[in-house]
């Protein structure tokens, strides 16, 4: 059974939210249970929201005895406020306007316990920032509880995600699954274990038949193991990309180090257990003589009674919660069949029959899984399951073969093959979109002429359109952030002998160059510019640390950064100047001197920054002391340097301008604007066209309707597409129409009116009920009021 796109995010969500780590989580949404994946409060909680989780966005983890923020959710409360930083530590937390609660000596528990809420109650907290000790130092931070969505974009749908891992990945791989499997093991060794005993003491079995059902336990224990290990290499290379986009070893390491809570995490979603296992039931039936299995059967049938009554409300909330978490995705497969085949009153009837049966049986599949599981647990760890509600642990989603069967008993032959087709032609149109955007992306570093843009467009068209990864679906209410660095490796599969005959020699290299950057991690904005120790050398790698170690390493970030930055400055500089001498065929002199200003260009742009960069970076560590001051600068996010990016720009640009007056003719320079031209239609289409594919993605567009809403979303996207990545300040190399919190951000410029006699009602309402509508509202009511500042836009 393949796991759904939902389920799968839910799982990188466990990931962001803390569960990895057991001694650290992510608030927003209910406290992850230690062995479990991110809890949610109940569904009869209204602290619980159907399309996210609710909180401010901060992943807290214990340091020193303090609830202290580890990171902070992009697009969350706290991130979109700024003034809550990794490594502060919260002191004390407050209702709206209710009286501080000391957090000293409180459990991390009790800490997340607190900051979470109800979707739009506000919560205030008493943080310190690193090294502070002074109680009269204390900010307090108020925030409003938002539902803060989170996924992962890049994961396969159903396929052998394995096979994109070298060879010394997939030993890792073995590696990282055998210590999961060695804590499993321990695990489910312990369980097995109590098992027997509880069978001793019922049956009042001999030690020979103790032994012999020891021994049994142990056979069932490495059947368990054997039986799920290629479910469990599947589970960890879907649902966290391990080997995809360089982040590899980071997760390894990071699961490696906490086995045992992954064990319990992996052994949930579908693991084997050792009392379902024919060593066990053999072993029980030969040992036990009739009157002993009667007495055991006995005990089991009360335990499962007792069960019921301690865990039935949690079980009966528990069916409620997945119903209401499948829902979106069923009923959009429901509406798209509905779509495409115009089903009469009665069979359309039949399929909301069908729809809601299948959820029934996902909430009694989860019902089942977590009923076992919890028996299978010590009663210590079972009550603190119950207790915070970890919902998300048991869900596994309704597979798409289990929609496929359902809809065969429904529909005929020629409509299922009708919906392929559909189906086959919505893949067509993405792969279409994807893989123009792939060629746009590209060229803001390859600077491709028009002719190119023609030949290497079928080429990348035809890889997005084998590129599962590219063309899965999303689903409802969940946050995404595509980097670049994905689409440079989607376009990284042509082969050299498709690409290199239609470029030149310094196009190729920048080709190479991209391509090389898809594993890139500091793609995904994990930037780290001076090394973070790890927690197990952290005090040592600082003890003796001086006061004069704050500047100094201040002066090493800034001197790295501006390195950087130069470099990006530089490239960008010397590309017009190659793009200009290559579709001019310029004498190698002239371009020279166009390569020339261009230098100059970044060496002035250069200076700008480094004027500013300094005084950015003070504002973002405050007053960190020697003792946090790495940490505090390996915080600091990329995102804070783009303003500067964009002054730096300014008088530079006269350098060059001036170069390109005197050294081209009239005649040139009009040639080459039309390229530029060119270039930014092609990319201002490509980027329309990516976000009509979102916006199919969630809304499962019919072609008549792609083809309505392409050409609106073009004149929005090519009047104010700069405004919208101005609007909200991306990671480097994160576009704003690569982000589900801005993706949409274009259909709220096209008018109610005629979004509504383009959109079925079903979508209509589906569109302004969820959350990226109100955001993209927002966003457009701010461009709109600058471009029209006297109040004349519409």
């Amino acid at each position: 059974m393949k796991l759904s796109h939902g389920i799968r995010r839910l799982a990188l969500a466990a990931l962001l939210a803390g569960y990895p780590w057991p001694a650290a989580y992510a608030v927003i949404g209910e406290k992850p249970a230690v062995a479990a994946s991110p809890g949610a409060s109940p569904a009869a909680s209204p602290a619980e929201s159907p399309s996210g989780l609710v909180g401010i966005g901060a992943v807290l983890t214990t340091e020193d005895g303090s609830a202290t923020v580890r990171s902070l959710v992009p697009g969350g409360p706290a991130a979109r406020d700024g003034r809550l930083k990794a490594d502060d530590r919260i002191t004390a937390v407050a209702q709206g306007d209710g009286a501080f609660v000391d957090c000293k000596n409180l459990t991390l528990d009790k800490v997340v316990g607190m900051i979470r809420g109800n979707k739009g109650s506000t919560v205030r907290l008493k943080v310190l920032e690193p090294g502070v000790t002074d109680p009269k130092q204390t900010a307090t931070v108020t925030l409003v509880r938002e539902e803060v969505k989170l996924n992962g974009t890049e994961m396969e749908e159903g396929g052998n995600q394995t096979a994109n891992l070298s060879a010394d990945e997939k030993k890792q791989l073995d590696t990282l699954i055998g210590k999961v499997n060695d804590a499993r093991r321990t695990m489910l060794g312990e369980q097995m274990k109590k098992e027997v005993d509880d069978v001793a003491k019922a049956t009042g079995l001999n030690d020979a038949g103790k032994q012999a059902l020891e021994k049994a336990a142990d056979t069932a224990v490495q059947q368990s193991i054997d039986q799920s290990t290629g479910k469990l290499k599947q589970l960890f290379t879907h649902n966290f990309g391990i080997g995809r986009h360089g982040i590899f070893e980071h997760m390894l390491n990071v699961i490696i180090a906490n086995a045992s809570a992954y064990a319990k995490w992996a052994q949930s979603q579908g693991g084997a257990w050792p009392a379902d296992q024919a060593a066990w039931k053999d072993a029980l039936k030969t040992t036990l003589d009739p009157a002993q299995a009667a007495a055991w059967a006995a005990v089991e049938k009360q335990r499962g009674a007792d069960a019921e009554v301690e865990m039935g409300h949690y079980l009966d909330t528990l069916v409620q919660f997945t119903i209401q978490q499948q829902r979106p995705n069923l009923e959009a497969k429901a509406a798209q069949v509905q779509q495409g085949l115009n089903l009469a009153p009665d069979r359309a009837a039949k399929l909301k029959a069908m729809t809601e049966a299948l959820l029934k049986e996902a909430g009694q599949q989860a019902r089942e899984s977590a009923k076992k599981g919890l028996l299978a647990m010590g009663e210590n760890e079972r009550k603190t399951a119950i207790e915070q509600q970890g919902f998300y642990r048991w869900l596994q989603g309704q597979s798409d073969e289990d929609w496929d069967k359902s809809l065969a008993t429904l529909l005929t032959k020629e409509e299922i093959q009708q919906l392929k087709d559909s189906h086959e032609e919505e893949k067509q149109r993405r792969a279409r979109a994807m893989g123009d955007l792939a060629v746009a992306l590209m060229d803001d570093r390859i600077a491709f002429t028009e002719a190119q843009r023609g030949q290497i467009e079928p080429i990348i068209e035809r890889l997005a359109a084998g590129n599962s990864n590219m063309m899965g679906d999303r689903e409802n209410n969940s946050y995404y952030n595509t980097p670049v660095s994905a689409y440079y490796g989607l376009s990284s599969g042509a082969s050299e002998a498709e690409i290199k005959p239609i470029l030149d020699s310094a196009q190729w290299q920048h080709w190479r160059d991209c391509c090389a950057e898809k594993n890139n991690i500091e793609e995904h904005g994990v930037e780290t510019v001076l090394p973070l120790p790890t927690p197990a050398d952290s005090d040592k790698s600082e003890a003796g640390a001086q006061p004069e170690d704050v500047d100094r390493d201040i002066a090493d970030y800034v001197q790295k950064k501006s390195h950087g930055a130069y470099r990006q400055f530089l490239a960008a500089a010397e590309l017009k100047a190659e793009d200009a001498a290559h579709v001019l065929q310029l004498p190698p002199e002239v371009e020279e001197r166009l390569l020339t200003a261009a230098r100059g260009e970044a060496e002035l742009r250069i200076a700008g920054w480094d004027n500013a960069v300094e005084q950015v970076v003070r504002g973002n560590i405050g007053d960190a002391g020697p003792e946090s001051i790495r940490q505090r600068l390996a915080s600091i996010q990329p995102y804070v340097f783009s303003n500067i990016e964009q002054r730096s720009a300014g008088v530079a640009e006269d350098i060059w301008n001036h170069a390109v007056d005197t050294q081209l003719t009239a005649d040139q320079i009009k040639a080459w604007k039309k390229e530029l031209d060119a270039r930014t239609a092609y990319r201002n289409k490509a980027i329309s066209a990516a976000v009509v594919c979102t916006f199919d993605e969630r809304f499962r567009l019919t072609s008549s309707q792609w083809a309505k809403l392409e050409p609106m979303v073009a004149k929005i996207v090519s009047e104010c597409g700069d405004q919208f990545g101005n609007f909200f300040n991306m990671t480097p190399r994160t576009e704003w129409f690569l982000q589900s919190y801005t993706a949409f951000a274009p259909m709220a410029g096209i008018p109610d009116k005629d979004m509504k006699t383009i959109l079925t009602d079903a979508q209509w309402r589906a569109w302004t009920g969820c959350n990226e509508y109100e955001t993209a509202q927002e966003i457009w009511r701010n461009i709109d009021r600058s471009r029209h500042p006297q109040g004349g836009g519409n």
